[in-house]
Protein backbone atom coordinates (compact mmCIF):
# COMPACT_ATOMS: atom_id res chain seq x y z
CA UNK A 1 0.00 0.00 0.00
CA UNK A 2 2.81 2.16 1.10
CA UNK A 3 4.45 1.90 -2.23
CA UNK A 4 1.09 2.50 -4.55
CA UNK A 5 0.70 6.00 -2.43
CA UNK A 6 4.45 7.01 -3.01
CA UNK A 7 3.26 6.07 -7.12
CA UNK A 8 0.23 8.02 -6.72
CA UNK A 9 2.09 11.12 -5.30
CA UNK A 10 4.12 11.09 -8.54
CA UNK A 11 1.13 12.05 -10.22
CA UNK A 12 -0.48 14.42 -7.72
CA UNK A 13 0.16 17.90 -10.32
CA UNK A 14 0.18 18.55 -14.09
CA UNK A 15 2.35 20.07 -15.56
CA UNK A 16 2.27 22.52 -18.54
CA UNK A 17 3.51 22.05 -21.68
CA UNK A 18 3.48 21.55 -25.23
CA UNK A 19 1.85 18.77 -26.36
CA UNK A 20 1.97 17.01 -29.76
CA UNK A 21 -0.48 14.29 -30.80
CA UNK A 22 -0.41 12.79 -33.72
CA UNK A 23 -2.87 10.09 -35.65
CA UNK A 24 -0.93 7.87 -38.90
CA UNK A 25 -3.80 7.52 -41.25
CA UNK A 26 -4.54 4.26 -42.64
CA UNK A 27 -1.96 2.32 -40.26
CA UNK A 28 -4.21 0.08 -39.08
CA UNK A 29 -5.05 -1.02 -43.18
CA UNK A 30 -1.74 -1.30 -43.52
CA UNK A 31 -0.86 -4.25 -40.42
CA UNK A 32 -4.47 -6.00 -41.60
CA UNK A 33 -2.35 -6.00 -45.00
CA UNK A 34 1.06 -7.24 -43.35
CA UNK A 35 -0.84 -10.23 -42.19
CA UNK A 36 -0.72 -12.42 -45.30
CA UNK A 37 2.74 -10.53 -47.02
CA UNK A 38 6.63 -10.67 -45.79
CA UNK A 39 6.93 -7.62 -47.79
CA UNK A 40 4.22 -5.72 -46.01
CA UNK A 41 5.33 -7.25 -42.70
CA UNK A 42 8.88 -5.18 -43.62
CA UNK A 43 7.10 -2.23 -44.17
CA UNK A 44 5.18 -2.15 -40.97
CA UNK A 45 8.21 -2.97 -39.28
CA UNK A 46 9.96 0.35 -41.03
CA UNK A 47 6.81 2.36 -40.17
CA UNK A 48 7.34 1.98 -37.27
CA UNK A 49 11.04 2.30 -36.35
CA UNK A 50 10.55 5.91 -38.34
CA UNK A 51 7.82 6.82 -35.51
CA UNK A 52 10.45 6.22 -33.01
CA UNK A 53 13.36 7.46 -34.61
CA UNK A 54 15.03 9.59 -33.98
CA UNK A 55 12.44 11.51 -31.44
CA UNK A 56 13.26 9.40 -27.99
CA UNK A 57 12.36 10.96 -24.77
CA UNK A 58 14.66 12.81 -22.82
CA UNK A 59 14.10 13.52 -19.45
CA UNK A 60 16.80 15.54 -18.85
CA UNK A 61 15.13 18.18 -21.14
CA UNK A 62 11.69 17.44 -20.37
CA UNK A 63 10.99 16.03 -23.65
CA UNK A 64 9.17 12.70 -24.25
CA UNK A 65 7.74 10.87 -26.93
CA UNK A 66 5.37 7.97 -26.53
CA UNK A 67 4.06 5.54 -29.28
CA UNK A 68 1.25 3.65 -29.00
CA UNK A 69 -1.14 1.92 -31.65
CA UNK A 70 -2.08 4.32 -34.26
CA UNK A 71 -0.55 7.18 -32.01
CA UNK A 72 2.49 9.18 -31.43
CA UNK A 73 2.44 11.78 -28.56
CA UNK A 74 5.13 14.42 -28.00
CA UNK A 75 5.55 16.65 -25.10
CA UNK A 76 7.95 19.50 -24.10
CA UNK A 77 8.56 22.53 -21.88
CA UNK A 78 7.30 25.68 -22.57
CA UNK A 79 10.02 27.75 -23.39
CA UNK A 80 12.11 28.41 -26.29
CA UNK A 81 13.99 25.05 -26.48
CA UNK A 82 11.04 22.87 -25.98
CA UNK A 83 9.09 24.81 -28.48
CA UNK A 84 11.49 24.14 -31.27
CA UNK A 85 11.83 20.74 -30.13
CA UNK A 86 8.20 19.96 -30.38
CA UNK A 87 8.14 21.68 -34.06
CA UNK A 88 11.16 19.30 -34.96
CA UNK A 89 9.42 16.22 -33.87
CA UNK A 90 6.37 16.62 -35.12
CA UNK A 91 7.30 18.01 -38.46
CA UNK A 92 10.20 15.11 -38.64
CA UNK A 93 7.70 12.47 -37.44
CA UNK A 94 5.22 12.81 -40.66
CA UNK A 95 8.32 13.40 -43.42
CA UNK A 96 9.38 9.99 -41.81
CA UNK A 97 6.53 8.51 -42.28
CA UNK A 98 5.48 10.13 -45.43
CA UNK A 99 8.79 8.40 -46.64
CA UNK A 100 6.78 4.96 -46.69
CA UNK A 101 3.44 6.42 -47.69
CA UNK A 102 1.58 6.93 -44.87
CA UNK A 103 -0.32 10.35 -44.09
CA UNK A 104 -0.43 11.75 -40.46
CA UNK A 105 -3.12 14.49 -38.69
CA UNK A 106 -3.17 16.10 -35.60
CA UNK A 107 -2.50 18.94 -33.16
CA UNK A 108 -0.08 20.87 -31.06
CA UNK A 109 -1.51 22.53 -28.33
CA UNK A 110 -0.31 24.38 -24.55
CA UNK A 111 -1.84 21.96 -22.22
CA UNK A 112 -1.64 20.21 -18.64
CA UNK A 113 -0.05 16.75 -18.74
CA UNK A 114 1.36 14.36 -16.74
CA UNK A 115 3.96 12.61 -19.52
CA UNK A 116 6.54 10.19 -18.30
CA UNK A 117 8.44 7.31 -19.39
CA UNK A 118 5.49 4.97 -19.05
CA UNK A 119 2.57 6.63 -19.08
CA UNK A 120 0.42 9.68 -20.79
CA UNK A 121 -2.38 11.19 -19.68
CA UNK A 122 -4.24 14.73 -19.03
CA UNK A 123 -6.02 18.03 -20.67
CA UNK A 124 -3.51 18.57 -22.60
CA UNK A 125 -3.69 15.51 -24.55
CA UNK A 126 -7.22 15.40 -24.78
CA UNK A 127 -6.95 18.74 -26.47
CA UNK A 128 -4.64 18.23 -28.94
CA UNK A 129 -6.61 14.79 -29.96
CA UNK A 130 -9.71 16.56 -30.60
CA UNK A 131 -7.76 18.33 -33.68
CA UNK A 132 -7.80 14.60 -35.28
CA UNK A 133 -11.28 14.69 -36.68
CA UNK A 134 -12.30 12.45 -38.71
CA UNK A 135 -12.03 13.04 -43.05
CA UNK A 136 -10.43 16.00 -42.48
CA UNK A 137 -6.79 16.76 -44.29
CA UNK A 138 -3.45 14.95 -42.94
CA UNK A 139 -2.30 18.21 -41.47
CA UNK A 140 -1.17 19.32 -38.03
CA UNK A 141 -3.04 22.32 -36.75
CA UNK A 142 -1.50 24.60 -34.17
CA UNK A 143 -3.49 26.44 -31.38
CA UNK A 144 -4.31 30.16 -30.31
CA UNK A 145 -1.50 29.38 -27.81
CA UNK A 146 0.92 27.62 -29.35
CA UNK A 147 0.40 30.58 -32.11
CA UNK A 148 1.05 33.08 -29.32
CA UNK A 149 4.39 31.78 -28.20
CA UNK A 150 5.91 31.29 -32.00
CA UNK A 151 4.79 35.02 -32.45
CA UNK A 152 6.85 35.33 -28.87
CA UNK A 153 9.92 33.90 -30.22
CA UNK A 154 9.98 35.15 -33.68
CA UNK A 155 12.16 38.22 -33.41
CA UNK A 156 15.67 38.55 -34.96
CA UNK A 157 16.94 35.52 -37.77
CA UNK A 158 14.97 33.09 -36.13
CA UNK A 159 11.46 33.39 -37.00
CA UNK A 160 9.75 30.60 -35.85
CA UNK A 161 6.46 31.54 -36.86
CA UNK A 162 7.17 31.74 -40.77
CA UNK A 163 9.23 28.58 -40.43
CA UNK A 164 6.95 26.50 -39.05
CA UNK A 165 3.43 28.01 -39.69
CA UNK A 166 1.43 28.17 -43.12
CA UNK A 167 -2.24 28.72 -43.22
CA UNK A 168 -4.19 25.55 -45.15
CA UNK A 169 -5.57 26.77 -48.59
CA UNK A 170 -8.86 25.40 -47.85
CA UNK A 171 -9.97 27.01 -44.81
CA UNK A 172 -7.01 29.42 -44.02
CA UNK A 173 -6.55 27.22 -40.63
CA UNK A 174 -3.11 27.91 -39.07
CA UNK A 175 -1.23 24.54 -39.45
CA UNK A 176 2.39 23.05 -39.45
CA UNK A 177 4.73 23.60 -42.01
CA UNK A 178 6.27 20.17 -41.99
CA UNK A 179 7.32 20.54 -45.86
CA UNK A 180 9.47 22.98 -44.61
CA UNK A 181 12.62 20.86 -45.81
CA UNK A 182 11.24 20.58 -49.32
CA UNK A 183 10.91 24.18 -49.64
CA UNK A 184 14.49 24.89 -48.88
CA UNK A 185 16.23 21.92 -50.44
CA UNK A 186 18.78 23.86 -53.13
CA UNK A 187 19.28 20.45 -55.09
CA UNK A 188 22.24 17.63 -54.81
CA UNK A 189 22.11 18.77 -51.11
CA UNK A 190 22.23 15.27 -49.37
CA UNK A 191 20.14 14.75 -45.87
CA UNK A 192 18.76 11.52 -44.41
CA UNK A 193 16.00 13.22 -42.86
CA UNK A 194 12.56 12.45 -44.54
CA UNK A 195 11.91 13.31 -47.90
CA UNK A 196 14.35 15.77 -49.08
CA UNK A 197 16.51 13.49 -51.72
CA UNK A 198 15.62 13.57 -55.28
CA UNK A 199 14.99 10.25 -55.64
CA UNK A 200 12.49 9.80 -52.45
CA UNK A 201 10.89 13.11 -53.23
CA UNK A 202 10.58 12.27 -56.96
CA UNK A 203 8.90 8.93 -56.04
CA UNK A 204 6.47 10.13 -53.23
CA UNK A 205 5.63 13.02 -55.67
CA UNK A 206 4.24 9.85 -58.34
CA UNK A 207 3.13 8.11 -55.42
CA UNK A 208 0.40 11.07 -54.63
CA UNK A 209 -0.36 11.24 -58.26
CA UNK A 210 -1.34 7.29 -58.43
CA UNK A 211 -4.13 7.84 -54.88
CA UNK A 212 -5.29 10.76 -56.25
CA UNK A 213 -6.60 8.98 -59.24
CA UNK A 214 -7.20 5.86 -57.58
CA UNK A 215 -11.07 4.55 -57.98
CA UNK A 216 -10.34 1.89 -55.64
CA UNK A 217 -10.36 4.23 -52.65
CA UNK A 218 -13.52 6.04 -51.00
CA UNK A 219 -14.05 9.68 -51.22
CA UNK A 220 -12.79 10.70 -48.09
CA UNK A 221 -9.62 8.86 -48.73
CA UNK A 222 -8.68 10.43 -52.36
CA UNK A 223 -9.59 13.93 -50.63
CA UNK A 224 -6.96 13.20 -48.52
CA UNK A 225 -4.33 12.68 -51.27
CA UNK A 226 -5.57 15.01 -53.42
CA UNK A 227 -5.40 18.02 -50.38
CA UNK A 228 -1.55 16.54 -50.19
CA UNK A 229 -0.87 16.83 -53.30
CA UNK A 230 -2.41 20.79 -53.15
CA UNK A 231 0.22 21.24 -50.45
CA UNK A 232 3.21 19.74 -52.08
CA UNK A 233 3.04 21.27 -55.37
CA UNK A 234 2.85 24.48 -53.78
CA UNK A 235 5.72 23.63 -51.75
CA UNK A 236 7.82 22.19 -54.02
CA UNK A 237 6.83 25.30 -56.91
CA UNK A 238 8.95 28.18 -54.76
CA UNK A 239 12.08 27.02 -55.86
CA UNK A 240 11.61 24.19 -58.57
CA UNK A 241 13.68 21.69 -57.95
CA UNK A 242 11.73 19.13 -57.00
CA UNK A 243 9.37 16.95 -58.73
CA UNK A 244 5.87 17.82 -58.74
CA UNK A 245 2.85 15.45 -58.60
CA UNK A 246 0.41 15.52 -61.72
Amino acid sequence: MEDQAKSVEKFDKYRQKYVAFLDILGFSSFTMEADKSVEKRMEVSQALARMKFPFQSNSAKGFYSTQFSDCIVFSAERNIEGLKQILFAASGTVLNLLGVRLLVRGGIVLGNIHHGSKIVFGPGLIEAARYDKSGSPPRILLSTQVLKDLEKHSDGEENLLSKFVRNDCDDQSEMLHYLRMEEKHEGDNPNGNGLILEPGAAKFAEYVATQCSNRNLNGSDRKKWIWMQNYWNRTVDIKGILKRST
